[in-house]
């Protein structure tokens, strides 16, 4: 062999062997070394990586065991990482690599009680200069032919909630097909997640990384609420019980010009749901809630949820002595629960890169650290476990990143947090990244500003941009409902407010739902169908549109059991509702809101009603059944029922020995508070048209009543039987008087007609009544012939004929009296008996029949006080009450010392809150007529004038102002100050310039060029004069002075007066208008407990 060739082979042979010996030795080891020094580094927990392969001929490269945090519980780590590069990256001008394959990632994701994240501070980042801005570039030319993450891990722990959130996802499997940087070249992946109790995360699709979008399917399947409920727990007082969710969407992403999301064929599943209170009371409990056919649009803000199915939905709620819900209260009164820290763990082996291949198939523990080394590790103190070599590197870098690097953090990243520890004047803290310390640098700088700095910065106007910015409406979402079926829901509701709380059930009920949309414009389907107590059942359906809100309903009501109403009128009337229906069939047509407008037609019945008399335990009212017959009622305009049915109607009425009735003696007197206001309130109410009120005919049928007079001794009582007949139309808008038509018996065999007509809703008007009495056994009136006559009667028989008419007030009434057979029995001792012979009167009356005929007409005027007394005495009332509610103040005064003066206003001199001693009078005055009346209680509105206390405010806020200016130049330089500002005098030779910066501070500009001109006195004189006007005008310091004067009232009555503090309220401050006249009355006013 030539010696050329010799050499040429021999150069060969020794170049490969060099390159085996570096690509399969040297490189790796090499590679090695440098990254386990840079881990050392910059990394501030434990780093290490175990060993690195590199196959120079197939260019494969393989990481072994990278492990970062400690060895049982490594917080980032893996058990290998292949790629394989190809040598077509070389003419083809883009990195491309044909597998590249991570086996056995583990990831600790841990959030401490700050919400700092433990991978933010895994690595100290070095400070670097600002970078030159980047011209906008293509992205550097990548392919990947196959990415594959097998075997993989994640744990994550947030100990931000009072009870952490501890959870892994184990196995996490990732798959990645023809990843590019290339412009519209795509990849295909594939995600699967095991989560605790069960849970799955399946996530598969298409990837495009220029521009970025991707599409493809994701789902959730079967996770457990309970893993993220103290998210929700320490916001809201609702205990989760049971609760499993589902989700699965096709999706549709582009990120190429604006966020563009697209959801199709989404759906939801929530089954076993059930939340109590804290105190475990069952608050709701849901058997399932299907979602599906749902479609998201983010660029459209429109949502369209295609189908709802829920089954089994069952509530329970009560309103409590207060009037609020208890679910009001439990929301009202709730407090975040205390912190829990994380139950311990025990110790396992995680470190993906020690761990055996079968062993990482297995299903992983959560970390095992706990929440206290997790936070120790998320806040960097575990680097002072670290080997001292690595401990000197750190020190080495931190005195190469002076105050200069913790000035600079905001822009690099996280923060280092040894390095600040070392740093004599940065922050303790250390756990926080660069933009958290500028943050906490500015939280600082606020809490050291005064109240009132705080308050002038607030009242800052934004800069335009952002006013036009926040005066633009933002899009509302577009949500549509398809189709909505509820099924089987109950609710247990229970009112604790009346005396005797009162159980209600609802359901089940059934609720159908079309075409609900967001925007409210259009008409959706309502159908509802539920029981409502033990028989009760309540059916409605048709159409509501929201905006404007609108409603075209048919309702249908059966066996409302109307005891439920016993508790609510009990407080009113001493009656007891035994028993008694509501069945209706309506038409409801609500037109408008606001203002209210609706009518209802239809008709109603009301059966097996019986109610009972508690006093006398007695039957007071009842019916067989009333019908309301073509009801059609028009709010506030009109009434209108065709007919009005009555079945066996019955009532009692007595008249008792002391001359009360049983239906005055069932009235319960309301306190004079409420019925003063309601009658207060009922004079203040603007006058409104009055409801027409039509009946077309009342019927009556088989009726009966009782009357009783106790008055009389021996007692007397008789009965009605068999009362039948008609009242004609009755039309309050209809001068035509409605006839009457009713006959009955009295103790059964004496007849009774009642006939004629009447206008029942003005009988003064016109009324035309006739009443006969046939036959009448006149021993039923003994005891009114011993009470007035003296002599019991022993027979005969009573004719009455009775005829009352009235016409325009006048009444003319002819009473006819026919006595048959009447003897009279023994005398009977009575203080009210007539001391006349009766007994030759009654028989020179009789005639030769013997009958007595006695004529009795009566005619008087019924709107003469001498006719009628009563009118005089209500008018009197009447004058008294509106005397009262016209000028309460001055009616009061009267209480106090005899005095007329108006009591309810209190002047104050501009721009002070300090009582005159004229004020301070007409206050102990007040407070000695508001002890006459505890029922009253007092209001005190605040009232501030910008035209009389803006100047004053305004000087005296400007002389605040000198004076925290002052104080923070002090403190500046260092003298001593006192510690408040307002304990400072100013200089006055201070105060110009001090006002030029409150002058530019105050009104955002500089003085005016012209200003230049004027001498200096002018000149501080304007500047002082513009700011003192820009502070005249603030709302926020008018309010704070009309408060101070209200609670310098309050403190008044209160402390000096003796009164009660429950007693006064504090309302809204009021501003007052006008020119300034030196004094700005605070006005009070009166109202009922």
């Amino acid at each position: 062999m030539p010696k050329g060739l010799k050499r040429a082979v021999s150069a060969l042979l020794i170049t490969f062997l060099v390159y085996c010996l570096l690509g399969f030795l040297l490189i790796p080891g090499i590679g090695l070394r440098v990254a386990n020094q840079q881990l050392a580094q910059y990394a501030t927990v434990p780093a290490r990586l175990e060993r690195i392969e590199f196959n120079p001929f197939s260019l494969e490269l393989t990481l072994w065991g990278l492990r970062l945090g400690e060895e049982k519980n490594p917080q980032l780590a893996f058990r290998r990482l292949y790629a394989n590069l190809q040598l077509d990256s070389l003419w083809k001008r883009q990195l491309h690599l044909a597998d590249v394959e991570l086996e056995g990632p583990h990831t600790e994701l841990l959030f401490d009680e700050k919400g700092q994240l433990n991978l933010a501070s895994l690595f100290r980042i070095p400070p670097s200069e600002s970078p030159e801005p980047e011209q906008p570039s293509d992205p550097f030319p990548l392919r990947i032919d196959r990415i594959q993450l097998a075997e993989g891990s994640l744990h994550f722990q947030d100990l931000r909630p009072s009870e952490p959130v501890d959870f892994s996802f184990d196995p996490l499997g990732f798959e990645l097909h023809n990843l590019s940087t290339l412009p519209d070249d795509g990849a295909k992946m594939t995600l699967l997640a095991t989560g605790p109790n069960g849970g799955r995360l399946d996530w598969e699709g298409d990837l495009t990384l220029v521009p970025i979008t991707s599409r493809g399917h994701l789902s959730v399947k079967d996770i457990q609420l309970k893993a993220w409920w103290p998210y929700v727990r320490d916001n809201a007082p609702l205990v989760l019980e049971n609760g499993v969710v589902s989700l699965s969407s096709d999706y549709r992403l582009d990120l190429s010009k604006d966020t563009q999301l697209l959801l199709d064929k989404a759906a939801l599943k929530l089954a076993d749901f059930s939340i109590n209170s804290p105190q475990g009371k069952p608050l709701a409990k849901l058997a399932s809630l299907d979602v599906a056919a749902t479609t998201l649009d983010l660029a459209k803000q429109e949502v369209v949820l295609g189908e709802v199915r829920s089954q089994g939905l069952e509530a329970w709620a009560a309103r409590e002595k207060d009037g609020q819900l208890d679910w009001q209260k439990l929301f009202a009164d709730f407090t975040p629960p205390p912190r829990k820290a994380p139950a311990p763990k025990p110790a396992e082996n995680t470190d993906p890169a020690a761990a055996p291949t079968d062993a990482a198939k297995t299903t992983r523990e959560p970390a095992t650290d706990g929440a206290a080394k997790a936070a120790a590790i998320a806040s960097g103190e575990a680097s002072k476990d670290r080997p001292a070599e690595k401990n000197a590197s750190v020190a080495e870098t931190e005195r190469a990143t002076d105050d200069k690097e913790s000035a600079k953090v905001a822009e690099g990243g996280a923060a280092d947090k040894v390095a600040k520890q070392e740093t004599s004047e940065a922050p303790k803290t250390g756990k926080a990244t660069g933009q958290e310390t500028a943050k906490t640098a500015e939280i600082d700088k606020a809490a050291s500003d005064s109240p009132q700095q705080l308050a002038d910065t607030a009242k800052t106007p934004p800069p335009e941009s952002t006013k036009a910015a926040a005066e633009t409406p933002a899009k509302p979402w577009h949500i549509v409902l398809r189709d909505a079926q509820l099924r089987g829901y109950k609710a247990h509701l229970v009112d604790r407010q009346p005396a005797t709380e009162v159980p209600l059930e609802v359901g089940p009920l059934d609720l159908d739902l079309q075409n609900v949309d967001s925007l409210g414009k259009t008409p959706f389907d309502l159908k509802l169908k539920t029981g409502l107590g033990n028989r009760g059942q309540v059916q409605a359906s048709g159409q509501v549109v929201l905006d404007p809100v609108s409603a075209r309903l048919k309702v249908s009501t059966r066996d409302i059991d109307l005891r439920v109403a016993q508790a609510y009128i009990s407080p009113f009337i001493r009656l007891e509702l035994r028993s008694g229906f509501l069945g209706s069939e309506l038409a409801v047509d609500l037109k408008s809101v606001e203002p209210l407008a609706f009518s209802v037609d239809g008709s109603a019945e009301v059966s097996q009603l019986h109610t009972l008399d508690t006093i006398k335990d007695r039957d007071f009212v009842k019916w067989t059944k009333l019908t309301l017959n073509g009801l059609a009622y028009r709010h506030e305009d009109s009434l209108s029922i065709q007919s009005v049915s009555f079945e066996e109607p019955y009532a009692r009425f007595i008249i008792n020995e002391d001359r009360s009735t049983n239906v005055s003696e069932l009235i319960i007197p309301q306190p004079a508070s409420s019925s003063g206001k309601a009658a207060a309130e009922s004079k203040n109410a603007p006058a409104s048209k009055p409801l027409g009120i039509h009946i077309g005919g009342v019927r009556i049928n088989n009726g009966s009543a009782n009357f009783a007079d106790l008055t009389l001794m021996p007692p007397f009582g008789t009965a009605i039987q068999q009362l039948s007949g008609e009242v004609g139309t009755l039309d309050t808008r209809n001068s035509q008087p409605a006839k009457v038509d009713i006959k009955g018996k009295v103790d059964k065999y004496a007849p009774v007609t009642i006939a004629g007509e009447l206008d029942p809703f003005d009988p003064l008007k016109k009324l035309d009544i006739t009443t006969s009495f046939k036959r009448v056994e006149l021993t039923t009136l003994t005891p009114y012939s011993g009470k007035f006559a003296g002599y019991r009667i022993r027979k005969g028989r009573l004719n009455l004929d009775l005829h009352y008419q009235i016409e325009r007030s006048q009444l003319k009434a002819e009473n006819k009296v026919l006595l048959e057979g009447l003897q009279l029995g023994e005398k009977v001792d009575s203080p009210d008996a007539v001391d006349l012979p009766v007994k030759l009167a009654v028989a020179l009356l009789k005639d030769t029949k013997g009958n007595i005929d006695i004529q009795l007409p009566v005619a008087g005027d019924l709107n003469n006080p001498e006719f009628s007394v009563m009118p005089i005495v209500w008018q009197t009332l009447r004058n008294l009450v509106l005397r009262a509610v016209q000028a309460p103040f001055k009616f009061i005064a009267g209480l106090a010392a005899g005095g007329n003066e108006d009591l309810g206003t209190v002047p104050f001199a501009a721009g002070s809150d300090e009582l005159t001693p004229e004020a301070q009078a007409n206050l102990d005055k007040l407070a000695d007529a508001l002890k006459e009346r505890p029922a009253l209680r007092l209001e005190v509105e605040g009232v501030a004038s910008a035209a009389a206390d803006g100047p004053s405010i305004g000087a005296k806020r400007l002389e605040l102002e000198y004076q925290n200016t002052y104080y923070r130049m002090l403190q500046r330089r260092g003298d001593k100050v006192p510690s408040d500002a307002k304990q400072l005098e100013v200089p006055e030779n201070m105060q110009a310039p001090l006002l030029e910066g409150i002058y530019r501070t105050r009104l955002k500009q500089q003085p005016p060029a012209e200003w230049k001109e004027l001498d200096s006195d002018e000149r501080t004189a304007k500047m002082r004069e513009a700011v003192i006007a820009s502070w005249a005008k603030s709302q926020v310091l008018l309010r704070q002075i009309g408060q101070a004067r209200a609670t310098r009232i309050k403190d008044y009555l209160v402390e000096k007066g003796q009164l009660p503090d429950d007693r006064i309220y504090l309302i809204d401050v009021s501003f007052a208008e006008g020119e300034d006249k030196g004094n700005v009355d605070t006005q009070l006013h009166l109202d009922s407990e």
